[in-house]
Parts: C-alpha cells; sequence; structure tokens
C-alpha cells in the first residue's frame, strides 16, 4: 500500500460499518488515515498483524507522536481488531497488550491577554474578519478547532444569544454566546447559510478540523504571535475559572467529559495561590 487511496477492503468494511453507526465523518477519516498508516508501516494487510507486531508498530510510532496521539491512534487500531473479532474474522485480539503511554501532565498553557489583544486588532486591522471570527470563537466562546470548522448558521441562536456546538463523538452542547462575538460573527461576509467559517479553496462544504488549526496558527505565527488557537481555548477556560471559581461549570462550557480534562486547560495564576496561602494561614493563625 503506498498510495493514501489504497484501502484494503477489509478496511473499508470496517469503515462502513462506523457509518452505518453513526459515526461523524471527521471520526471515520480519522480512523481511515491511521489504519491506512498502520497499513504503510507493516507493507501488507493489517488484519494478520499480531500483538507483536502492533507493539513494533507503536514502538515506531512513539517515536514519531506525542502521547496523546499515539493513544488516540492505539484506539483506532483497538476499534479496528475488536470489530474484526465479533465478525467472526479473528480468534484473538492482538491489541489487548498493547500499553498506551503514560501521559505526562502539562501546565495549562492560555495565550498573553496582551498578544489576544494584539491578534484581533491585527486581523481587525488588516480586514480580515473570518480571521478575527475563528479567534474570536476560541477565545470568546473557548471552541475547539473541529467546532469552529462544523459550526454552521443555524447553530446560532439569535434570540436565545447561544451556540450550538458539534463536539468530539458526535456529542452536543448548548453554550452561551457574548453579545461581542455575536457583533464579530455579524461582520463576517457571504451568506447566512452553511458553514459560518467557508472554506478558503473555495469548494463547498465545511473546513476539516486541521485546516482551521493550520489557518489560524500559521496567521498567528505570521504576524508574531507564537502562540496557536488551541491555548487561546486555554485563555477561555482559565478566564471562566477566574470569573466563576466553578470548575464544574467551565467543564461544562467545554464540553469536557470529566472536571480532571479541565484542571488541564485552566491555569491557577500564581497570585491567586499566594493569596489562597495567605488567607488560609491567617485563619489558622488566628
Amino acid at each position: 500500500m503506498t498510495r493514501k487511496g489504497d484501502i484494503e477492503p477489509i478496511v473499508a468494511k470496517h469503515l462502513d460499518r462506523m457509518r452505518a453507526r453513526g459515526r461523524r465523518p471527521r471520526t471515520v477519516g480519522n480512523a481511515r488515515d491511521v489504519l491506512w498508516r498502520i497499513s504503510r508501516w507493516a507493507q501488507g494487510p493489517i488484519l494478520y498483524l499480531g500483538a507483536e507486531d502492533l507493539d513494533r508498530w507503536a514502538d515506531a510510532r512513539a517515536d514519531q507522536v506525542d502521547g496523546n496521539t499515539l493513544r488516540g491512534e492505539m484506539s483506532v487500531a483497538r476499534g479496528f481488531y475488536g470489530w474484526a473479532l465479533r465478525e467472526g474474522l479473528l480468534t484473538v485480539d492482538p491489541t489487548l497488550r498493547l500499553e498506551s503511554p503514560r501521559l505526562r501532565r502539562t501546565l495549562p498553557r492560555p495565550i498573553d491577554t496582551g498578544r489576544l489583544r494584539q491578534a484581533l486588532a491585527t486581523a481587525a486591522r488588516d480586514g480580515h474578519a473570518v480571521m478575527v471570527a475563528m479567534l474570536s470563537l476560541a477565545a470568546y466562546a473557548g471552541l475547539r478547532c473541529c467546532e469552529i470548522a462544523d459550526l454552521a448558521w443555524d447553530d446560532i441562536d439569535r434570540a436565545g444569544m447561544s451556540l450550538l456546538l458539534h463536539g468530539k463523538g458526535g456529542r452536543e452542547r448548548v453554550v452561551p454566546m457574548a453579545p461581542e462575538l455575536l457583533a464579530v460573527l455579524d461582520g463576517l461576509p457571504g451568506p447566512r447559510r452553511g458553514p459560518v467559517i467557508v472554506r478558503r479553496d473555495g469548494r463547498r462544504g465545511h473546513n476539516l478540523a486541521h485546516s482551521i488549526s493550520h489557518w489560524t496558527s500559521g496567521w498567528l505565527h505570521e504576524v508574531g504571535i507564537p502562540e496557536t488557537l488551541h491555548q487561546l481555548r486555554h485563555a477561555f477556560a482559565t478566564a471562566a475559572l477566574e470569573e466563576t471559581g466553578d470548575l464544574r461549570t467551565v467543564q461544562e462550557l467545554l464540553g469536557h467529559a470529566t472536571p480532571a480534562t479541565t484542571a488541564i486547560y485552566t491555569l491557577v495564576r500564581p497570585e491567586r495561590l499566594r493569596s489562597a496561602v495567605t488567607g488560609t494561614v491567617s485563619r489558622l493563625a488566628g
């Protein structure tokens, strides 16, 4: 398998089954890419790869991607081989002994507020309304790249001042929309139907998530701002936590399954930690 269009028939059948079960096109496309890469690495059919083969694939892949990415690709592999086992195509699931990499907890990395304002002002000054909108959706509503890509005009509830978001795994949620964000969206050119962020290549349909990521992060770097779009989501999460003091509320806004994930996104600033220690000691010491 040398070309990306060369998908094994058994992989195509698995992808068809995913579609029949209502998996989102982005999820199916990601599975296709991962299984194609495994097949390219194996230089042959992947159905009959054994546990040792997949261990070697995971070791090789660990040198190329970070732990989060590898965990996601392992999940795709488990999905494929689990399906093959249920279909009677295998008698043993070779992914049972795959060990997911341990994830090192990193500090949240929200964009500096000054650079956020600089980015928005620069995009507005240059007449780049679409860039202003993408940055604002991340910074003022905490949207992921995939949610920005999937957002349609029909998802905007002006009366209720809210957005209907299509998140990971097909999960939907409704989040409040600030007046400032609505004003930005109203400044976008074009008809008020279909995708909010139209494709740069002029083709119909929605952008892919990685296209939004590359587009925005590339522009930020071009104007001298080192952060990525995802760090604007971190900034929204951090500011929301400071505003509410409630991690559970921020969890709902971000669409996380657990507060533990939300904690990764929210930076507790040193001055708040110092104030907490000072106040605690004062209470204890009388």
